[in-house]
């Protein structure tokens, strides 16, 4: 077994703290989107663990069930919540200590076994470690707050075991850890199955030839052993995919992602800008160095090959769905870093020099100077070395912090700020509040085919808006771009009012607060919708015979902690869920009969209690199964009715769904 060297681990742990601490207190709170998400659900977590931890324990199995992306990987670090703080630093730090740290050890280990057994070269660990520590595109990553790393632990796992696995014999274990480590790397984010799916796919060609060519075992054996062995693998990743994640699975076989995420495509020119920028000229003729000794190399070209497989089809399958982000290029950053730590090494045997110095200087190139730059405010030069992630920081900050300041001035009245920009959204102003303002902000269709026509908007008694209109795609946020149109009219008929003065914010935009004089009619509803019908004509056809419309003249009113009303856009259904302590009410004005039912059958849940009230009358019914338990409307003179969603006894899992009664 490898041992692990313990002061270089210390002295990477240290820097690594050093420069998050840095790093923070150059940083303006304007976290966005995924930037906060993460962060927040840390702290949400963190809380839970500490105050209900069944409630904690349910809420992680539910989110690895069926959630895109699940929480576990946040959840984790959240449990030592109560012995950091909820602090960012606390965040980025235990990322690092618990993820970021441990992939340098595991890549170190991986990789002396590698050139060990195929250069015949003795290279410390912690040479390699340095190398992972050093590679830029994880910092961009984790700087972010986003724990994806998390994923390269399994990656490097999974390599590991494919690269010494042999079909001599059935290795039971090592089948198990190829498995376990498959789903575990999937498990970690849903994005990564681009990367895992070749690897798993191309591992047995990997194994048959190294088994028969290399080690001269004849072909049927290692046939017969290779089907035996992968046969476990996949097995194994199948039932715990099955198992843990059924909801999910079933998800992603039903859905088209790649016309679901049209608007994040790109030209393949971008495609091929987008890597030559993130990982820097000199890091990609690096790993192109590497290749080509790999593959001169006849132990390392099957190995080499394979890595280049993986890595080609990943991005190239990725690029048919979706633009890389700074973390998706995580699965592809892997290989390069592999061929990049091949690279180094021959070089170093070849040439004389020690390689522990051939890797420090190399740091030097790719890790130091680029942070050199990063006061400068500009990129490395010609992107020779990728260039340092930036401080978050925009211009006019205080305008910033005084729009955040007088938005939760305003009581606690919804509000909807329609502005999908890197310079204008809801989501940095509720970090600008230290999160006052999160329960308040209602949700807002920032991409078309994600999101579809969300209703909550037109319910909110505070609208903020902005000149220009900010989104940050070039197509695909027509919805809401047509929803920013509207409301501009609302304003101009008098539905709307201005509260306050001008917010001169970065990037030239300009932004205004309008407070609700009146209820928004059916027929102001009406236009909206024969305008995005204009545009998506298949939507009518999902949209007129739901509760849609119905619900975008709801007045609603969460319970506390857990409450929410919203629209789930691809069930075509309402669904809710009551407070912790009190219970969730809303409107709606609708004839029809309703069918009411739990979202998922929980083990000890008692459903929750469902009232509806309309002029006088009430008729209130226990929802206690999956299978909708309908209630009759008819009796309720009127079209508006009142709906309470209150605790049974039991508060566990009172995720409740409504929609027109079959």
């Amino acid at each position: 077994m490898n041992k692990i060297n313990w002061f270089p681990t210390f002295v990477f742990a240290t820097l690594g703290l050093a420069l998050i601490g840095i790093f923070i207190c150059f940083e303006q709170r304007i976290y966005m989107w995924d930037y906060r998400g993460y962060w927040v659900q840390y702290m949400d977590l963190g809380n839970l663990a500490i105050e209900n931890q069944k409630q904690f324990l349910n809420s992680v199995y539910s989110s690895i069930r069926s959630s895109d992306y699940n929480n576990l990987i946040v959840a984790i670090p959240s449990l030592l919540i109560s012995i950091t703080s909820e602090t960012r630093e606390a965040f980025l730090s235990t990322l690092l200590l618990l993820y970021f740290i441990p992939f340098t050890i595991v890549f170190g280990i991986f990789l002396e076994n590698f050139t060990d057994r195929v250069f015949f070269l003795k290279v410390s660990p912690w040479i390699f470690s340095l190398l992972a520590f050093a590679f830029m595109p994880i910092w961009s990553t984790l700087l972010r707050g986003a724990p994806d790393v998390a994923g390269l632990i399994a990656m490097t796992i999974i390599v590991g075991a494919i690269f010494q696995i042999r079909s001599d014999r059935v290795h039971l274990g090592t089948a198990l850890i190829i498995g376990v480590s498959v789903w575990s790397t999937f498990l970690a984010r849903r994005w990564y199955a681009f990367g895992v799916i070749p690897i798993a796919l191309l591992a047995p060609f990997l194994t048959l030839y190294l088994s028969t060519v290399v080690d001269k075992k004849p072909l049927k054996t290692a046939a017969v052993y290779t089907i035996i062995n992968y046969a476990i693998a996949g097995s194994i990743t199948l039932i715990l995919l099955l198992t843990l994640q059924y909801d999910l699975v079933m998800r992603i076989l039903g859905t088209s992602y790649g016309d679901m995420y049209d608007a994040y495509q790109r030209e393949l020119p971008f495609h091929l800008w987008r890597v030559y920028s993130h990982f820097g000229v000199i890091p990609l003729c690096l790993s192109l160095i590497g290749a080509i000794i790999g593959i001169r190399n006849h132990h390392a070209r099957p190995y080499v090959i394979y890595t280049l497989a993986c890595c080609i089809i990943t991005y190239v399958s990725f690029i048919r769905t979706q633009q890389f982000e700074n973390h998706h290029f995580l699965m592809i950053g892997f290989w390069l870093l592999f061929l990049q730590a091949l690279a180094i090494s021959v070089i170093a045997k070849q040439t004389g020099f020690k390689t522990h110095s051939i890797a420090i200087a190399y740091t030097a190139l790719v890790f130091v100077l680029p942070w050199a730059f990063l006061p400068a405010k500009i990129n490395t030069p010609g992107y020779l070395v990728p260039s340092a992630v930036r401080p978050l920081r925009v211009a006019n900050y205080p305008e910033y912090e005084r729009l955040a300041e007088d938005l939760t001035s305003l009581g606690e009245e919804k509000i909807a700020l329609i502005g999908s920009g890197r310079y204008f959204n809801d989501s940095m102003m509720s970090s600008l509040s230290g999160e006052k303002l999160t329960k308040r902000f209602v949700p807002i269709p920032h991409v078309d085919k994600m999101h579809g026509f969300m209703p909550e908007p037109f319910s909110a008694d505070i609208i903020v808006l902005s000149n220009p209109m900010a989104t940050h795609l070039v197509r695909g946020q027509e919805v809401i771009r047509t929803y920013a149109d509207n409301f501009r009219r609302f304003v101009a008929d008098g539905t709307y009012t201005q509260v306050g003065g001008n917010y001169t914010l970065a990037e030239g935009i300009v932004a205004q607060v309008f407070k609700k004089n009146r209820p928004i009619t059916r027929e102001q509803i009406a236009r909206v919708f024969d305008e995005i019908y204009a545009i998506y004509p298949g939507w009518r056809q999902r949209y007129e015979n739901s509760l849609l419309q119905d619900q975008m003249l709801s007045v609603i009113s969460p319970g506390d902690r857990w409450g929410f009303v919203w629209f789930n856009m691809e069930k075509n259904r309402i669904e809710a869920h009551p407070g912790q302590t009190t219970p969730t009410t809303f409107t709606l004005e609708t004839g029809r009969n309703l069918g009411i039912g739990l979202v998922r059958p929980c083990e000890g849940s008692d459903g929750v209690v469902v009232s509806i009230e309309g002029n006088g009358d009430r008729l209130e019914k226990a929802v206690t199964k999956t299978e909708p338990t309908v209630f009759d409307t008819s009796k309720f003179v009127g079209p508006k009715i009142k709906l309470t969603i209150a605790n049974n006894k039991n508060p566990t899992c009172d995720h409740i769904f409504i929609e027109v009664a079959k």
